[in-house]
């Protein structure tokens, strides 16, 4: 997901006309994490913000989700919900209570399996089923239920309208799923999923995966998605609205042609029709360095919706905030940020919202891999400028904010530095064989560390420590040099380069050193700095007037000279 706030339209002279934006949060309270290891016990997880005290609770993590099966009724005018679910399931353990994370203002009609009624029970966010589930048994169960559901989060699930026009639209993420169906609410609980959606006759209802149908009773259409891959509950979305359509298509590396659909309000199409017109190069870009679309056996889509922070990366058809549709091309990199998430998010999800920098960081330094694939080295950097910052007081790993921009912008710096501290070989093949590994599935933090850490041969802790697990903050150094001459045209600069900063003691990394003599002439000279306080004499032929440390900004780190 990216979210920006609007500040103002300039020009910027490298490459495009863009928009600057300032990442913002939103304020939520500070509650229990429920995620860890499936067989870590839940006292022993550890805190983090956005999900509730109790919205996960121990029995959630022995559930296995395989299919949701739901008929969603949409009335916008009075805005109601009817709808039926259908949960396949089995477990991972025996268990002798089933439990669905869904809010109890919606009210439950009936709870069956095989069409005899389960006895349950309703706290808050969960129902509690009293029908067990044995290791090796499957079973369905349905829900039918109704309301208005809340709109909570980002969105959850809203009816809104744009013009006196309904547009109905979800965005779960992270943990509001349950506002609008019964879901076991973890982001590694994948299934695959079906959803037919029925409105009134004009209404173009979209969702995740292919289009089975569309049937038309008296003046009400249905429309019936079904997704080919799994899918994590976060990511299943509705969006109902007068859509006008058009379509383009990408015939992907192994030769498939993936439909790419766009659903846009009314008065949008021109404009939307420029905005978009580079997603077929941008899937072009991805699989060069990536590999196959993900989703390439169902479909890619962009569906306009009335969240307007922002977009939302849900599978196979991202959501886009209505006033990001300008027909001048100058939301390009956050259309490049949600294709991304196929990849990153989508496609290998977090096993636990701890991990999301394995999304929002990865998707983040794909905006900048682009501009340096489409322009060149010199918009690489200068997209990586854009995304500086000091970024103190919290970790990348385990965030207590799981949408500022330490996730985004120093999770794409931390990237950026894996990339020069290994090297482009190895960066991108390790990526290319962690997304290989975990495709349609889910992965953690250390389960990348370890693919890297196999791709090189070397022990990066030291790495990842500095920069996800135990630091926070940058790099801040000083550095003063002195010159000798040693020979009759050798020069020895005498460099001190002191770290100061107070959250980690000392980083390690490779630092460039560009030496300019009075001549014009240049040398670039690579060191190692692994101690808080290092010293080193750097010989060259010409005599010296000015250094510069980390001239082409490959580090997130600030360098002071001494006066």
């Amino acid at each position: 997901m990216l979210k920006f706030l609007l500040l103002t339209l300039i020009s910027y002279s490298i490459y495009t006309i863009g928009l600057i934006f300032v990442f913002f949060s939103f304020g939520y309270t500070v509650i229990e994490n429920y995620q860890s290891n499936d067989d870590e016990s839940l006292e022993n997880r550890n805190n983090n913000i956005y999900i509730e005290s109790g919205y996960i609770v121990e029995q959630q993590y022995y559930q296995d989700i395989l299919f949701y099966d739901m008929v969603l009724e949409l009335f916008p005018e009075s805005k109601l919900l009817s709808g039926s679910v259908v949960i396949t399931l089995t477990a991972k353990s025996d268990i002798d209570t089933i439990v669905f994370n869904f809010y109890n203002n919606m009210n439950i009609s009936s709870i069956t399996s095989e069409e005899t009624k389960i006895e349950y029970r309703r706290e808050d966010k969960r129902i509690y089923l009293g029908k067990g589930l044995n290791a090796s048994d499957t079973l369905s169960i349905r829900i039918d239920y109704s309301g208005t559901p809340k709109k909570l989060g980002f969105a959850a699930f809203s009816f809104g309208k744009l013009n006196g026009e309904s547009v109905t639209y979800t965005l779960n993420e992270p943990v509001y799923a349950s506002a609008w169906y019964p879901c076991n609410d973890l982001p590694n609980d994948k299934a695959l999923m079906r959803m037919k959606i029925i409105n009134d006759s004009g209404f173009v209802s979209v969702s995740n995966g292919v289009l089975e149908n569309i049937d038309t009773v008296s003046n009400r259409h249905s429309y019936t998605w079904l997704t080919k891959n799994p899918i994590s509950t976060y990511l299943i979305c509705l969006y109902s609205a007068k859509y006008e359509m058009f379509n383009d298509v990408y015939t992907s590396i192994s030769g498939v042609d993936i439909p790419i659909n766009y659903y846009v309000l009314k008065g949008q199409v021109e404009k939307a029709k420029k905005d978009f017109e580079d997603h077929p190069k941008m899937f072009r870009f991805m699989e060069e360095k990536f590999g196959e679309y993900p989703f390439s056996n169902e479909k890619y889509g962009v569906a306009v919706f009335l969240w307007q922070s922002g977009a939302m990366e849900h599978q196979t058809i991202t959501g886009v905030g209505s006033n990001f549709i300008s027909g001048s091309k100058f939301f390009n990199d956050l259309y490049l940020h949600e294709l991304a998430h196929h990849w990153f998010g989508n496609s290998v999800s977090p096993k636990s919202w701890e991990n999301i920098w394995l999304n929002e960081g990865f998707a983040s330094y794909c905006e900048a891999l682009y501009d340096e694939w489409a322009h060149g080295e010199a918009a690489l950097n200068s997209t990586m400028r854009r995304k500086f910052g000091t970024f103190e007081n919290e970790r990348l790993g385990n965030p207590k904010n799981l949408f500022g921009s330490i996730v985004y912008d120093k999770g794409a710096w931390v990237l950026h530095m894996l990339r020069y501290e290994i090297g482009d070989e190895n960066f991108f093949a390790g990526l290319n064989i962690y997304l290989q590994k975990f495709k349609h599935s889910y992965a953690t933090i250390e389960d990348f560390v370890s693919v890297i850490e196999t791709q090189t041969g070397r022990d990066l802790k030291f790495f990842f420590d500095q920069w996800i697990f135990r630091g926070s903050g940058i790099v801040n150094a000083t550095y003063n040099f002195t010159t000798e001459k040693s020979g009759k045209d050798e020069f020895v600069i005498n460099l001190k380069v002191e770290q100061v900063q107070n959250s980690v003691k000392e980083y390690i990394f490779n630092l460039e050193i560009l030496v300019k003599g009075k001549g014009g002439e240049t040398a670039l000279i690579p060191v190692r700095i692994d101690k808080r306080v290092s010293e080193y004499k750097l010989k060259i032929n010409f005599t010296p007037v000015e250094v510069k440390l980390d001239p082409q900004g490959k580090l997130l780190a600030n360098f002071v000279k001494k006066k």
